[in-house]
């Protein structure tokens, strides 16, 4: 994985002008199209163009795909990289999910304005930035963090659920940058988009300030089952003699989860942080 993203840079950098162009009128089309949407109020040509538009950028990146991905090392040792990763179908079915995800966003009654743009922007970073920070890593993946989920939860909190499984997926992603374990693409979503996709879960109980704390542990377990799925499908290798792979990624998955979900909630119960929530909430809430 070392140099997988120098050169996914240098084919960007290698790509032919015609592509270039195809991407840039895309990418412009549809912001025109987006703001369109947000001045005409959602009429119903605005929103089937736009929709096409989604599914038309999509094909357009997945077609650009064989050539901006690297290719595959010949040395054969991809276990821990995954071969998976320099597959034009493994990241055309990812851009697929993030397009299904833009539609429900584009399509459900929820206003998209630049100041939840902003905040989501923010909390994804301050995510990323806190999941850097490792307390404790573990030897075959996971780590405890300074409540590196929590800002993707208040997100959800503000805004709903959808937007924050948005960020999740985001989110997710990012974590690619830190090195990715991968020896199967559905191991893959398990551990990687999946878990923090389903923090956007805490959007669900989101009608006032005790809910939010309700919907980090929801939000945190269904991350954990995630994780528990994928080491007890992919990892039951490493189970000690005498251990059950269930019992065994239970165990695993669980220590470092549960002190995560210990340190979010003692965080959320911060009295300066329940003031921030409470300011957010009723910004986000004169929003919509």
């Amino acid at each position: 994985m070392s140099g997988y993203f120098s050169n996914l840079i240098e084919n960007l950098k290698e790509l032919s002008p015609a592509t270039w162009i195809i991407l840039a009128i895309g990418i412009a089309v549809a912001v025109v199209v987006l703001v369109l949407a947000k001045k005409s109020e959602k009429s119903k040509w605005v929103l089937v163009v736009s929709a096409v538009g989604i599914v038309v950028m999509t094909i357009l990146i997945a077609l650009s795909l064989p050539q901006i991905l690297p290719e595959s090392p010949e040395d054969g040792g991809l276990t821990a990289s995954g071969q998976f990763l320099y597959s034009p179908w493994f990241w055309t079915i990812i851009l697929s999910c993030i397009a299904v995800v833009l539609l429900v966003l584009l399509l459900r009654n929820q206003k998209m304005t630049s100041r939840m743009l902003a905040t989501g922007a923010l909390c994804i970073a301050v995510s990323f930035v806190l999941s850097c920070i490792t307390v404790y890593k573990l030897p075959n993946g996971g780590s405890i963090t300074p409540a590196s989920m929590l800002p993707i939860m208040l997100f959800a909190y503000l805004y709903g659920p959808v937007p924050g499984i948005a960020a999740g997926i985001i989110h997710g992603t990012l974590q690619l940058i830190q090195g990715a374990y991968v020896i199967h693409p559905f191991q893959f979503l398990l551990d990687y988009i999946f878990p923090f996709a389903l923090l956007g879960l805490c959007g669900l109980f989101c009608k006032n300030e005790k809910q939010f704390f309700i919907g980090i542990a929801v939000a945190a377990v269904a991350r954990f089952i995630a994780h528990f799925l994928s080491g007890y499908l992919f990892f039951y290798m490493y189970a000690p003699e005498g251990q059950t792979p269930f019992v065994y990624s239970l165990l695993y998955n669980g220590s470092y989860m549960l002190p995560e979900l210990i340190i979010c909630e003692v965080v959320a119960w911060v009295p300066q942080f329940r003031k921030m929530v409470r300011q957010l909430k009723v910004k986000a809430t004169a929003e919509t």
